[in-house]
């Protein structure tokens, strides 16, 4: 029994369908291509924002504290808070002030001057240096009043970074897409044709007056479809990934830390003294005022 037909008639309709499927798999390739062009265009624009704002809180000068360092002052902060410091307190405190600056020790300056009175009468701080740089508020007010900036250009980066997982899943549908089209190539068309011989010539089914190219013909076509595919796949991996080093460059301007040392390290102590008086109704009180400013540092 003469399957020629039969094969021909597979082989040309799994042709079809994977020209139909080649048809919608470019074009979603190039919305593609246009969502990550689109999105580096922001991207750069963002991260030349980064930049303006990091460079121009670098006039602030700060020395970073971090781990141990940063938990010890806000246990002794913590301690002065409840009434239950000892004297080499606020000598400790005094020593960490060049590295918290202004923007705790200003609040609670009061509370450390009303202290040091106290303790100058008994001589206690004699040889210590105690002093409050009234021109520290300048860099103090640079850093507060671009806050609000920082932020919000950090909300506007994290949602743009958030675009790495569609691209991705993009990418991956793209490339799976790909690979089911060349899995009906193989199976559908060129699979058989091996079955088909070389002759010049094949009736195809119900066009019994219709001739097709010779089956070696096709079959080179189809292994240069393939061949396209392949070069397709890598070209999208190429466009994922300058949407990847765009959004790597972009992660490190998700953090406060990024823009100034200074505001991490501040909004720790912050956070930690709003944490600590939250059921310290006296407490709450007395720093009102501070809670209401603490509340612009929480994301």
């Amino acid at each position: 029994m003469d399957y020629n037909w039969f094969f021909s008639a597979v082989a040309q309709s799994f042709a079809a369908i994977v020209g139909i499927f080649g048809a919608f798999i470019i074009s979603k390739y190039l919305n593609f291509e246009k969502d990550i062009f689109d999105f580096i265009l922001r991207a750069k624009v963002l991260i030349s924002k980064c930049k303006f704002f990091r460079d121009k809180l670098k006039i602030v000068n700060y020395t970073a504290m971090y781990n141990k360092d940063l938990q010890y002052f806000q246990f002794l902060v913590t301690k002065w808070l409840d009434g239950t410091h000892e004297d080499n307190h606020f000598d400790i405190i005094n020593t960490y002030y060049h590295y918290v600056k202004y923007l705790t020790y200003e609040v609670l300056k009061n509370d450390y001057e009303s202290y040091k009175k106290d303790q100058d009468k008994k001589n206690y701080f004699k040889n210590i240096g105690f002093s409050y740089d009234e021109s520290q508020k300048e860099s103090r007010n640079l850093l507060t009043s671009e806050l609000i900036n920082v932020k919000e250009i950090i909300r506007n980066v994290k949602n743009e970074w958030e675009n790495k997982r569609i691209f991705l899943n993009t990418k991956r549908f793209l490339n799976g897409f790909i690979v089911f089209l060349m899995a009906m190539l193989l199976f559908g068309v060129i699979l058989p044709l091996l079955f088909l011989p070389y002759q010049k010539e094949i009736k195809f089914l119900f066009l019994q007056d219709s001739s097709l190219f010779p089956s070696i013909i096709l079959f080179i076509v189809t292994s240069i479809i393939l061949t396209g595919l392949i070069i397709f796949t890598n070209q999208i991996n190429r466009t994922h990934s300058k949407a990847k080093n765009i959004i790597r460059e972009m992660e490190k301007y998700t953090e406060l830390s990024y823009f100034h040392q200074g505001y991490e390290n501040n909004k720790g102590i912050l956070m930690e003294f709003k944490n600590h008086i939250k059921d310290k109704p006296s407490l709450q009180n007395k720093y009102e005022k501070l809670l209401k400013e603490i509340d612009i540092w929480e994301d």
